[in-house]
């Protein structure tokens, strides 16, 4: 696995994979709460996308039903972790 990405290239990347499911407004506060809800980091690895990705899947589940929500969390991990990859 590479190195941790920075914080920005994360929400980027995020906002990019979830514009299309959830709008842009809903992408962008989405990346938001779930960047801040990791804490003072400034770089992130691939256990604390995997975290994100968890604390996602309840509300995404909601909003686009299971395997819509299973679609958009495959997609975002495969973007985070080719930015990581990449880093």
């Amino acid at each position: 696995m590479g190195l941790p990405a920075r914080q920005e290239d994360v929400r980027a990347v995020m906002v990019a994979v979830l514009t299309p499911y959830l709008g842009r407004n809903m992408a962008q506060s989405s990346a938001k709460l779930y960047l801040e809800r990791l804490g003072p980091v400034t770089a992130v690895g691939a256990a604390e996308v995997e975290q994100i990705l968890t604390w996602m899947r309840p509300g995404l589940r909601v909003f686009a039903g299971e395997q819509r929500a299973a679609l958009v969390l495959g997609e975002l991990r495969a973007a985070l972790m080719k930015l990581l990859e990449g880093a």
